[in-house]
């Protein structure tokens, strides 16, 4: 080999390494810019054109946010009882369907249409409420704040008489919580614990008191208490919508990702944020989540030398939305479980086994790969009254999904 093949060889080995860096580092950067972009855009939806469309298209007649609901109709606040993703709520608005219809024909209420991006909308806005709403009580709040020893260091005016400090308010190191700014909003509750949590343990090692820890409602009737109490100004609106596209990079930029991984990368000190066996349904029970485990957090930094994070602004709000956001979407579906669930809960009885129609029911190949929760939702709300008339005169009773179901079965459907 000549020394001019010889470096001729050389350079397209050069250009080849090249090449593959190259491809390799658009690769991460796509790679990113998607997670960014989903990020971005975590619901599928935009959540404050959800409420307005809440309130417009009638939902809060029979599901009203700021007070009970009307008998035997559920409180979508609650509904389900524990954290729910994206598929979950369109499973539990599917099973729901029937008794809606129902209500609406009996009350004689207009029935709305709802498009496929006003759904997503919709289900964005009550993923938000239901960890921004915080379900508690005052009364066993108080007694809280009693019995965890929060009356040792913060003095409160319930009664139009200062209290709390060993009955010398003036000796209270803590603020007076009925006096502070947005005292009760959660979030900031969330944010202000934690960047005065190490102040306040040592004040409690000083005077020899224990950490409290707080079970899973216990934090939310605190705040409720607090709620009940504080007269000071309130702006909690600016603290949403929150970005959780930041938060995912707070998320590094604070550290959580020196003790936590999400979805198995990053650090396993700590749980894996992505696959928490059960996430907290309110910013109340991730408050106290938090609080519970903000000592061995905090020792397990101090002792690297690691600086506790101190949060400002909106950086809690944006790395609360960006945990959240974690768990809004489930993990992708099987089709051949798809294909068991198309069979068993009988949609081939309606649009044929091999979904190209059948007895009254349309072909469902005509959308190839465009299935997803939000579309099988937008269907079956604009074509569902007729599918059930349909059905109740076949007398076949109208199918329930879990949220997995849901997820199997979109995946089968875009597998045509």
């Amino acid at each position: 080999m000549t020394s001019a093949q010889r470096n001729q060889l050389w350079f397209w080995i050069v250009a080849a390494a090249l090449a593959v860096f190259i491809l390799l580092l658009v690769a991460r950067w796509r790679e990113r810019a998607l997670e960014d972009a989903q990020f971005a855009s975590y619901l599928t939806g935009d959540a404050t054109r959800g409420a307005w469309l809440y309130e417009t298209k009638g939902c809060a007649g029979c599901h009203p946010l700021d007070g009970a609901p009307p008998a035997n109709t559920p409180d979508l606040r609650l509904v389900p009882e524990e954290h729910a993703s994206f598929n979950a709520l369109v499973s539990a608005m599917w099973n729901h369907a029937p008794a809606m219809w129902r209500r609406i024909q009996q009350t004689h209420t207009n029935y709305p249409y709802l498009a496929d991006e006003e759904v997503a909308d919709l289900f964005a806005f009550l993923y938000v409420v239901r960890y921004v709403y915080e379900p508690g009580s005052a009364e066993r709040g108080r007694l809280l704040f009693a019995n965890k020893g929060c009356a040792e260091c913060h003095a409160v005016d319930s009664r139009g008489q200062a209290e709390g400090c060993g009955g010398k308010p003036s000796k209270c190191e803590g603020p007076d919580l009925t006096r502070a700014e947005n005292g009760d909003v959660p979030i900031l509750w969330i944010q202000r614990m934690w960047n005065h949590a190490l102040s306040m343990r040592e004040r409690m090692e000083r005077r020899e008191l224990p950490w409290p820890r707080f079970d899973e409602s216990e934090m939310s009737d605190l705040l409720s208490y607090v709620r009940s109490i504080n007269t000071g100004p309130r702006s909690p609106g600016d603290l949403f919508p929150a970005d959780a596209r930041r938060g995912r990079r707070l998320f590094r930029a604070k550290g959580c990702a020196e003790c936590h991984a999400v979805k198995g990368e990053g650090a396993s000190i700590g749980p894996d944020l992505a696959q928490l066996p059960r996430m907290p349904r309110t910013l109340g029970q991730m408050a106290g989540v938090m609080w519970n485990h903000w000592p061995q957090m905090a020792d397990w930094l101090q002792q690297r030398k690691v600086e506790v994070p101190h949060f400002e602004g909106r950086e809690m709000a944006d790395l609360i939305a960006y945990l959240y956001a974690l768990r809004y979407f489930d993990e992708p579906g099987v089709a051949e479980a798809g294909r068991r669930v198309y069979a068993g809960k009988g949609c081939n009885n309606c649009h044929g086994p091999d979904g190209r129609g059948g007895r009254g029911g349309p072909d469902l190949r005509g959308r190839r790969g465009t299935y997803s929760a939000v579309s099988l939702a937008g269907a079956m709300w604009r074509h569902g009254p007729q599918m059930y008339a349909e059905m109740e005169r076949r007398k076949v009773a109208w199918p329930r999904f879990e949220k997995r179901e849901m997820n199997d079965l979109v995946v089968y459907l875009n597998s045509w």
